[in-house]
């Protein structure tokens, strides 16, 4: 029950004293309370009291009782007429300002109940309690006395209930119910909401055990209907036109729920799978790293650097013997994952290949031959991978090499730039490939760079590629001539390249610079 203000009473109050001055007739207003306004009257005549009453009522209950007391000498009633009439009207008027009061107060907690509903905590966790206090604020925005939402499940087309307000889920009759066999959610889905009163036993299906009537609103997200949010009244109601906009704006509120809720799967999800490729990925990935061998015959800095958690570039540099080295470098179709398991799987037969120590066994063609074979055999269709296969003998200062649709290393002699061409078909797309192998004499000083086009497919704001030219004029601008410096060099030549476009150039990246000694 809805009182009058209290400065309101104050004001009925001194209302009251004034007619009591001008009639000479004392008129009190009693607020109800724990006791009703019946009972207030019933008292008032078991102690004799000679008055009437006038009820000041707020559309829907007793507020108040106004008691105009009558003198002890009975007056005739051309006299208690006018008073009593004009008692009367202050007692409509009273009404009409408790009328006003309610609405007033009705409009205010609606505002509080829709400013609060994107109040809610965005935790899966808290879904549930979130769910029950938008039911709740459907309840208190439409006056009906309970609520359920129903959750769409697009693979069966059956709707269940997964919250509740106001109303034990076992009194209503069908909680998990087919869309098509359900006249009042389908006109929902299709045309936003419906309306359910009981008139036969055929709305038994829909209604609550207790309640008269329903209404019922699509929840909807921006793509495709998630359910529907259902009020229930004990009361017949002539019209639902008043109720209709407030029930669509929790519907809207249960969807972004639920979309948050979705997100925030997703993002954990997404979390967990990064922290998963983190473990499972080279620490050292993105590091430079300089090869330290007493006898390989040459210095060397390298880097391999994944866009992503994981990537599909690599650069191996293992001792074959004292004086020969296998050098390596491959990129992998794709990016991130899918790139990273064709990569994975080269090392592997890379690794497979390491007991054998004959010459022979680690010649390029040979063993080109076999990591195609391999990747052949475990990769789609669709995966495949470029790779240079060098071996590097000091004691002949001779690098026997394979191409498999890799970017040619750039040799720098004396100033002089040229390519180590050596082309074949990328690993993996056809079985049986002959790999043919090529002898490039290197010299004293010599300066080897090898790449993943990572670095040469680098465009700055205008789409131009970093490209050869780019690494060989960060060679010759080089502060020093050590392997590190030109390294450097080069690696951040190509960053200022890619300029504020950086984060658009999303290959992954490798660089490896050898000097021969």
């Amino acid at each position: 029950m809805i009182q009058l203000a209290r400065k309101t009473q104050d004001l009925i109050q001194d209302l009251c004293c004034q007619f009591g001055e001008t009639t000479g007739w004392p008129l009190r207003y009693v607020a109800a309370g724990p006791e009703s306004t019946e009972a207030i009257k019933a008292r008032c005549e078991e102690q004799g009291l000679h008055a009437s009453y006038h009820y000041v009522d707020d559309g829907e209950n007793h507020v108040g009782l106004l008691i105009l007391e009558f003198p002890a000498d009975h007056p005739v009633e051309s006299y208690v007429a006018p008073v009593r009439a004009l008692a009367e009207q202050i007692g409509q008027m009273l009404s009409q300002l408790a009328q006003m009061e309610q609405a007033l107060a009705t409009r205010t907690a609606a505002v509080e109940t829709l400013s609060g509903l994107g109040q809610a905590p965005q935790s899966e966790q808290s879904l549930g309690d979130n769910l029950h206090d938008l039911l709740a604020a459907a309840v208190r925005l439409t006056g009906y006395h309970s609520a359920g939402f129903y959750l769409l499940n697009p693979a069966t087309n059956r709707l269940k209930l997964r919250a509740a307000y106001g109303l034990d889920a076992r009194s209503l009759p069908a909680t998990n119910r087919e869309v098509s066999s359900s006249r009042p959610d389908l006109e929902a889905l299709s045309r936003g909401f419906s309306f359910v009163t009981r008139q036969s036993e055929l709305d038994d299906r829909w209604l609550s055990r207790d309640a008269r009537c329903g209404l019922c609103a699509v929840v909807q997200s921006s793509l495709v209907p998630i359910g529907t949010l259902w009020v229930y009244d004990r009361r017949e109601h002539s019209s639902y036109e008043p109720e209709i906009e407030p029930l669509r704006v929790v519907a809207g509120h249960i969807a972004l729920l639920l979309e948050r809720v979705v997100l925030l799967r997703e993002s954990e999800a997404q979390r967990r799978i990064q922290k998963e490729l983190r473990a499972v990925s080279d620490p050292e990935s993105g590091l430079r790293r300089p090869y330290l061998s007493e006898y390989c015959g040459f210095d060397a800095v390298y880097r391999c650097l994944s866009r992503h958690e994981v990537g599909g570039d690599m650069c191996e540099l293992e001792a074959l013997t004292a004086e020969s080295t296998i050098i390596v470098v491959g990129d992998a179709s794709g990016n991130s994952v899918p790139a990273a398991l064709v990569m994975n799987a080269a090392k592997g037969a890379l690794k497979s290949m390491s007991g054998r120590r004959a010459a022979h066994d680690w010649h390029p063609s040979v063993a080109m031959d076999r990591l195609n074979r391999a990747l052949h055999s475990i990769t789609g269709e669709h995966q495949f991978m470029s790779l240079f296969y060098g071996v590097y003998d000091a004691s002949t200062r001779l690098l026997t090499h394979c191409n498999a649709g890799h970017p040619a290393p750039i040799l720098v002699r004396d100033g002089q730039v040229s390519l180590l061409e050596a082309q074949g078909l990328l690993l993996g797309i056809v079985e049986d490939v002959e790999y043919r192998s090529l002898e490039s004499e290197l010299q004293p000083g010599d300066l080897l760079v090898l790449l993943s086009d990572g670095i040469t497919e680098i465009r700055d704001e205008e789409h131009r590629l970093f490209g050869v030219d780019g690494v060989v004029e960060a060679i010759r601008r080089a502060s020093a001539d050590s392997v590190e410096n030109i390294f450097e060099a080069i690696w951040q030549r190509a960053e200022e390249h890619a300029g504020r476009v950086r984060k658009k150039n999303t290959d992954d990246r490798t660089l490896l610079v050898m000097r021969i000694k």
